[in-house]
């Protein structure tokens, strides 16, 4: 902060009034008034009792607000059991590592539209309804009476089993603290064995929660368009499928997705296959993906046009690398294009390792909250990031300084 002169403060006399000096002989001469020390020290007290006061009344309110109730929903409602149930919740909000996830198998049904409710949505919000079942293949580093897993309150998990001779799962148990659930088994896992979570579940997100899986909208001349897409960072891949959703727990994953045929769909991974339903639905499974973690997931449906290049890495291997936006859109994609091409190369030749995947797509996504994310192969791209709306140097070094940030994270952080 820049240091200023500080002027001489006037006295009280000079404040009030102007100085009068009245000679008589009638008026004996007054001494020279002065402020009072002790009227200062009484302020400094005031100032500092209400001080106390604002802490104490701060601290009085949290907890009648917050934990008091927190305690009676936890602990009062079953008595000393749901103190004990709330101590076991608390001390296992982070998974532990007895059983680890490798692979998932997802398949996903997804219908995007709109939710209108007189109070909540007058005007109505979109939302991406969806259902999905869950293949998890398991291993067993220690012994356990239990798996644990994180899922959203909103994801409801319809029907669990266990694969397994020896071992089956016997009851639920959903945290009311945390979003882990636990499946309590029969028997103990054995370390070193392999095992096989099957799960079916059902999504009713919030239309206003703008993580995980969620629709958004948006205008195209006289019509209202909706899309559908995922920001699973930190911790939102919970609220579209049950997994071990912290960054340790890395797994491979196949993604499956049946949609409206008007979409096109988009998952970290190239298309394997799509196969036309009829009645106006298409199904999309994507190919396996690299050991990743749950936050990089990534899903996208939209009717965006896009530019593409096809490039090589440096084994000579194809790289099929493309921007997507809005039709009346896509021709301001060019920079980000080329921009994202130059990177890549500057990468692979920086960090002397290979681009992992056979492809990067990055999407303009409207209204996205995030300037960017790395999805590892679909990145997502708030639109000012990505479209150049005009052809002046300072949208051009925004543009570049995300894109090079989220190319940048396809080889570290992922």
């Amino acid at each position: 902060m820049p240091d200023f002169p500080i002027p001489e403060r006037s006295s009280e006399k000079q404040l009030l009034e102007p100085e009068i000096t009245v000679e008589t002989a009638f008026m004996p001469s007054q001494p020279e008034i002065k402020p009072s020390s002790c009227i200062r020290r009484n302020s400094y007290f005031i100032i500092v009792v209400l001080s106390i006061l604002v802490i104490v009344l701060s601290v009085l309110l949290a907890y009648f607000a917050v934990i008091a109730p927190l305690a009676e929903h936890t602990s009062g409602r079953d008595g000393e059991q749901g103190k004990q149930r709330s101590a076991h919740e608390m001390t296992y909000v982070r998974l532990t590592g007895e059983v680890k996830p490798t692979y998932y198998d997802l398949d996903f049904f997804i219908e995007p539209g709109i939710v209108r409710d007189e109070v909540l949505y007058p005007y109505g919000e979109p939302v991406a309804a969806f259902n999905g079942t869950a293949l998890i293949s398991l291993h067993a580093h220690e012994h356990a009476r239990r798996i644990q897993l994180n899922a959203d309150r909103n994801l409801l998990i319809q029907s669990f089993r266990l694969r397994s001779e020896d071992v089956a799962i016997e009851r639920m148990e959903r945290s009311d603290l945390s979003d882990v659930v636990t499946f309590h088994l029969d028997n103990e896992l054995t370390p070193g064995t392999d095992y096989e979570l099957h799960l079916s579940f059902v999504g009713a997100p919030d239309p206003l929660d703008k993580e995980g899986l969620y629709a958004g909208q948006y205008e195209d001349g006289n019509q209202t368009k909706l899309y559908v897409v995922t920001q699973m960072e930190p911790a939102a891949a919970r609220k579209m499928f049950p997994c071990w959703d912290e960054p340790e727990f890395k797994a491979r994953f196949k993604i499956i997705i049946t949609h409206p045929e008007e979409y096109h769909s988009l998952s970290n991974m190239p298309v394997q296959s799509a196969t036309n339903l009829g009645n106006g639905w298409v199904k999309r499974s994507f190919e396996e993906s690299v050991l990743m973690p749950t936050y990089l997931v990534a899903v996208c449906m939209t009717d965006f046009h896009n530019l593409s290049r096809t490039i090589q890495n440096s084994q000579n291997e194809t790289i099929e690398f493309k921007v997507w936006a809005k039709h009346d859109s896509i021709h301001l994609g060019y920079y980000a294009l080329e921009a994202g091409v130059r990177l890549f190369h500057f990468f692979e030749d920086f960090y002397k390792i290979p681009y992992a995947l056979p492809k990067i797509d990055m999407i303009s996504i409207p209204n996205f909250m995030a300037g960017g994310m790395e999805n590892w192969g679909l990145i997502t791209y708030r639109r000012r990031y990505l479209i150049l709306d005009q052809d002046i140097m300072e949208l051009k070094v925004s543009i570049s300084k995300v894109v090079t940030h989220e190319i940048a994270h396809q080889w570290f952080g992922n």
